[in-house]
Parts: C-alpha cells; sequence; structure tokens
C-alpha cells in the first residue's frame, strides 16, 4: 500500500501490478532524488555567494537537460557568428579612426 497499490489491487488484480507499481515508486523517488540535489547546488550557490564575493549566484537555472549534438552545433556556431561580427565592428571602427576606408 507504500507504494500507491489500493487493496484491491494486491488481493484481486494481476500480481504483475506490484511489479509495476514498484517500477512507478523507484521513478518517482528517483526523480525527488535529483530535484533535492539540484536544490543543493542553488542552495550551496547562494552561500558561497554570501561567503565569499567572488562567487556569483547563477543569472539563470541550470540546463539540466543534455544537448543534443545539433543543438551543440547550432550553439557554436551562434558565438561563431558573434565573434566575427564583434571584430568586423572593431575593424570598421579602426578603418574610420585612421582613415582606412
Amino acid at each position: 500500500m507504500a507504494i500507491g497499490m489500493s487493496y484491491q489491487e494486491f488481493w484481486y488484480e494481476d500480481p504483475y501490478l506490484v511489479r509495476y507499481y514498484r517500477e512507478a515508486h523507484n521513478y518517482k523517488r528517483k526523480l525527488e532524488n535529483e530535484k533535492m540535489w539540484v536544490q543543493g547546488m542553488y542552495f550551496t550557490n547562494a552561500i558561497a555567494c554570501c561567503l565569499d564575493k567572488k562567487n556569483k549566484y547563477p543569472e539563470k537555472p541550470y540546463d539540466i537537460f543534455p544537448k543534443t549534438a545539433r543543438e551543440k552545433q547550432a550553439e557554436i556556431e551562434a558565438n561563431r557568428q558573434k565573434v566575427i561580427e564583434y571584430f568586423n565592428t572593431i575593424k570598421q571602427k579602426w578603418s574610420i579612426k585612421n582613415g582606412n576606408d
């Protein structure tokens, strides 16, 4: 009954239901454990920020879902484009300042 199975299901339904209820219960416990672990990460960061001003609390939530290879590649390409634009802007400012149009 502690795993969410009713008395009726336990005694009168398919005996294999016990296995499925146990697996579901273990899965829920695993999710709860992971949620508490992430909460501990935030808690640790909060304390570290209070004790040492060099530490910064994260500005956005931790990314707990792994990225696919395609998403990683898209992020790398986006960052690459930002760097190219930044250096092109610097080059233009340099050219304008020094009269090298």
